[in-house]
This record gives C-alpha cells, sequence and structure tokens, in this order.
C-alpha cells in the first residue's frame, strides 16, 4: 500500500501496477509444469515484486504455493511475505 501513496522506500517510476503478495487460481500452466493445474489455489510473491494487483500475472510454479480450499486471498497472500520480514529482521535493512 506504501506504494500506492508514493511513500515506498524506493518509490518505482509511474506507470506501475501495485502489490508484491498475490493469491489466486491458476489460469494456464507453461509446458512442463507438472506441480500445478489450471483452476488450482495458489499464493507468491510477485517476481518483480510489483504487479500482484493486475487481474492476471505470470509468476514462476516454483515460486506460487498451494492455498487450501476454505482460506481468504488475502491471509494466503500475506504468509507469502513473512519470509521477506524474516530475512530483514535478521539481517537488518539494506
Amino acid at each position: 500500500m506504501s506504494v500506492c501513496r508514493g511513500a515506498y522506500v524506493s518509490q518505482p517510476e509511474l506507470p506501475l501496477v501495485p502489490g508484491a503478495q498475490l493469491a489466486g487460481r491458476v489460469a494456464a500452466v507453461g509446458d512442463g509444469v507438472h506441480t500445478l493445474r489450471p483452476g488450482d489455489r495458489v499464493a507468491a510473491m510477485s517476481p518483480s515484486a510489483l504487479g500482484a494487483f493486475a487481474a492476471a500475472i505470470v509468476v514462476p510454479a516454483a515460486a506460487a504455493h498451494g492455498v487450501r480450499d476454505g482460506m481468504p486471498d488475502k491471509p494466503a497472500a500475506a504468509i507469502c511475505d513473512g519470509h521477506v520480514i524474516g530475512k530483514a529482521v535478521v539481517e537488518g535493512p539494506g
């Protein structure tokens, strides 16, 4: 949300589609992907840390984590951010 307010530490240039964490359903998979199928619920981090608020986004299959039915999208997407926050706490800024 900081990006939307123009308050992010390293504000990207406009125009942009904000959003780092995402959750939704797989629309299609690439050749050689055997771990996901269209219709699967997944959560992931955007590869560029932007674009997750778009109507559709492409992420590597290895970055998409299964989400159980019944779990709302917002908490599912938020879980993907835990490692980023943990790394920043352990290593400090930068």
